[in-house]
């Protein structure tokens, strides 16, 4: 066995040695064998020694690797302790780490539910044939009902695919693994696997999700939401709440016992082929959902709907980037004319060249009226509810809920704004920075700033006119 064992490892050393001979790149030879291999130099660890806190929440030195570029050195930090002994492991630097342990998930742990945990789950995961594991629904489940609230296990910065080679990322990132408490552990090794690098970067490839965190870019994985699987048409959405590092699953329609709760791990609002694509390529299967199991010609119609749905809506973006900016420098021009007190040339010469930049902006923007925005955001709405996409549709009611603000339409502005909150509190969250702003909306648009403010088609440089005229 020994000598079996001798013949292997100089089999292997050649090839890393010669390994141009068979196309083989030593880096890839190097992540892929588990054996010693000559030149697969291990990455050189070295522990961090962190300021004193009386109340640090890293339950072990930190483990780092200096980035091959000169940037900041990127850490495993683990936490034994967070979200009442879930765990988590972040890979990330020593300053990122800093401001992550100030999010109220570390200060306030202790008032926050026990994530990933409910009195009676609403659906319970099953081996379903040919696709693994998968959560099917085990009562009656309405638009808006949630199905999870849970914190992720992992975090990688997605620096490290950046700026570490992939045999010390995918060292940091055995390490964030082997140090997550024994549950987390085996539940993360009980996740699904696309055999292609390595059996812990494989697994937080497939499952993880983008998230962002302390103005970082992060992959997420969340051990109990990785069990719902994909569909183009998904019966539930989901969103995460920086602060308290928790990722939230919202039913997104009504899903009756026995159905089986889908997530959609790609953006729905692409092509089928492209769909297809990006699936086989990221996470090795091919979608044989409903939607991309239709008749060629049913496919070719949903194409054309989902390609209408981003034209109209990159035109309703435009006209509300048009009608914000004429609203603030309306406000602002009106304010200037109240102050008495005449600005120095500097200030006047920056002012001009920011508005002539913003007047660029606009003039390459398509222009549209309050009138015509009401129908294109109608039109949109329609065809996300032909796509089965409703959730993703509160975009296009709140751009309809400021045009019929603007028009002095009460009832259709109320309506809209509703409709705004109850799909983007599915989709986007409960701390979106427009929640509060809808909310005044949705109770009385005579109050807010758009209350027949018409003209929003007009070029800016109209504004010191009306601000004049007021």
């Amino acid at each position: 066995m020994w000598c079996g064992r001798v013949a292997v490892s100089f089999l292997l050393s050649g090839l890393a040695s010669a390994a141009w001979i068979n196309n083989i790149s030593n880096r890839d030879l190097c992540v892929n064998t588990p054996l010693r291999v000559r030149g697969c130099g291990r990455p050189h660890l070295f522990e961090v020694e962190l300021p004193e806190e009386p109340a640090s929440p890293w339950t072990f030195k930190p483990q780092c690797i200096n980035s091959t570029f000169g940037s900041p050195q990127l850490c495993v930090f683990t936490s034994h302790e967070f979200a009442n002994g879930r765990g988590i492991s972040i890979i990330t630097t020593p300053s990122t780490a800093a401001a992550i342990q100030n999010l109220t998930s570390f200060t306030q742990s202790g008032n926050l539910t026990k994530a990933g945990e409910m009195a009676v789950p609403p659906f319970e995961v099953r081996d379903l044939p040919g696709r693994g594991k998968g959560g099917i629904a085990n009562t009656t489940l309405h638009r808006g009902d949630r199905l999870l609230a849970a914190t992720p296990a992992i975090l990688v910065d997605m620096r490290v695919n950046r700026f570490l080679n992939v045999m010390d990322g995918i060292m940091l990132e055995t390490i964030a693994v082997r140090q997550l408490p024994p549950q987390a552990n085996e539940m993360f090794w009980e996740l699904h696997n696309q055999p292609t690098t390595n059996s812990v970067r494989d697994r937080i490839t497939v499952n993880a999700f983008a998230v962002e965190v302390a103005g970082w870019q992060f992959s997420g994985v969340v051990l109990e939401t990785s069990r719902f699987n994909h569909d183009c048409r998904p019966n539930s959405a989901y969103y995460f709440d920086e602060e308290t590092l928790t990722h939230y699953t919202h039913a997104s329609t009504e899903i009756n016992p026995g159905t089986e709760i889908s997530l959609t791990y790609i953006s729905p609002l692409a092509p089928q082929q492209h769909r297809q694509n990006t699936l086989r390529v990221s996470w090795g299967f091919k979608c044989t959902c409903s939607q991309c199991s239709m008749h060629p010609k049913m496919i070719k119609h949903s194409d054309t709907r989902i390609e209408h749905i981003n034209n109209m809506t990159r035109l309703l973006y435009g006209w509300h980037e048009r009608w914000t900016a004429r609203l603030d420098l309306t406000d602002a021009a009106a304010v200037a004319a109240a102050d008495t007190k005449k600005p120095v040339v500097k200030d006047e010469q920056q002012a001009k060249k920011h508005e002539e930049a913003q007047q660029k902006a606009m003039d390459e923007i398509p222009v549209i009226s309050n009138v015509e925005a009401i129908a294109t955001a109608e039109t949109v709405i329609s065809l996300y509810q032909q796509e089965r996409l409703v959730v993703y549709s509160s975009d296009a009611h709140l751009i309809a809920a400021l045009a019929n603000c603007a028009e002095g339409r009460r009832t259709e502005a109320i309506k809209h704004a509703q409709l705004a909150l109850e799909t983007g509190l599915v989709h986007e969250g409960l701390d979106d920075e427009l929640h509060v702003d809808v909310v005044k909306l949705g109770v009385d648009p005579t109050k807010e700033p758009c209350w027949l403010k018409k003209g929003a088609g007009s070029s800016l440089s109209d504004a010191g006119e009306v601000a004049e005229s007021s």
